[in-house]
């Protein structure tokens, strides 16, 4: 008759690490790599979306320029030979020319008065809801472009002299040119040339 013989079971209370197991340096070098390597990967990320902002930035402030100058030049080619009457029948000119502020008559379906004004790093679009009004000082104001250093008109007299004021005369009521100058935050500076239609030469020159 056989014995039953039992398997021994036994248990170490000692076990020896297996070869391949981590060890705690290990495990501690493999969490600053990945740490590493996370920040590196959100510094990359957060530079990339500064990047992208400021380009999207950049396209929106250029596209709305590319309106502005559009819009600038539409009422500069339909400007017009006619003064306009405020404040108990004052007149004033067809064309007031200043350093900061520029303002005329333009034709859009009908005659209107407009103005562009350099203020508090802006450029502004003045209008006013009649030709004539009874009180200048009525008016609605649009900010064009704002975040300017600098913004400045010039204009182009008769003798191609260049000046920052428009002195209008009977045989001269307005400039060959109007000169817009726009420094911007980067310190870049655009200059931009608007000439008046060429029936304004031909009613000035009679």
């Amino acid at each position: 008759m056989g014995l039953l013989i039992k398997p021994l079971i036994v248990i170490s209370m000692n076990p020896r690490p297996r070869q391949n197991a981590f060890t705690l340096i290990e495990i501690l070098v493999a969490m600053m790599i990945f740490s590493i390597l996370s920040l590196m990967t959100s510094m990359a990320i957060k530079k990339f979306m500064t990047q992208y902002d400021a380009l999207k930035k950049n396209y929106h402030e250029w596209k709305t320029l590319n309106h502005v100058i559009h819009d600038f030049n539409e009422h500069a080619e339909h400007l017009i030979m006619r003064g306009v009457k405020a404040n108990g029948e004052h007149l004033f000119p067809v064309l007031i020319g200043q350093n900061t502020y520029v303002e005329w008559t333009t034709l859009d379906q009908r005659p209107k008065r407009i103005a562009y004004v350099c203020r508090d790093g802006q450029l502004v679009m003045r209008q006013w809801s009649v030709l004539d009004p009874l009180d200048r000082n009525h008016f609605q104001e649009k900010i064009l472009f704002k975040g300017l250093e600098n913004c400045r008109f010039r204009y182009l007299y008769p003798n191609h002299d260049i000046q920052g004021m428009w002195v209008p005369t009977r045989n001269r009521p307005s400039p060959n040119g109007i000169q817009m100058m726009l420094t911007f935050q980067n310190q870049q500076t655009l200059e931009l040339w608007f000439a008046l239609p060429p029936y304004i030469y031909e009613i000035q020159t009679q």
